[in-house]
């Protein structure tokens, strides 16, 4: 059997630390740059839509009745 040595251990916890660490960059850089990527894309999502289905409704209601957001009825 072969015999296992106390620096493969240590080596082992050096890659899992840094494997930590690119993690933490990485979520880091998600953090920082996804609010700009999100508007970006829901703006190119809204133009693809008008585009297809054309503009909203100004009337804006739901099943339930007139839609809940709009500050026009307050």
């Amino acid at each position: 059997m072969k015999q296992v040595s106390k620096n493969s251990g240590q080596v082992a916890i050096e890659y899992l630390l840094l494997l930590a660490l690119m993690v933490i960059i990485a979520l880091t850089a998600f953090r920082n740059l996804l609010p700009g990527a999100q508007v970006e894309t829901n703006a190119a999502f809204n133009g693809a839509f008008a585009s297809i289905v054309g503009e909203p409704a100004v009337n804006k209601t739901s099943v339930n009745g007139p839609w809940p957001f709009d500050d026009s009825q307050y």
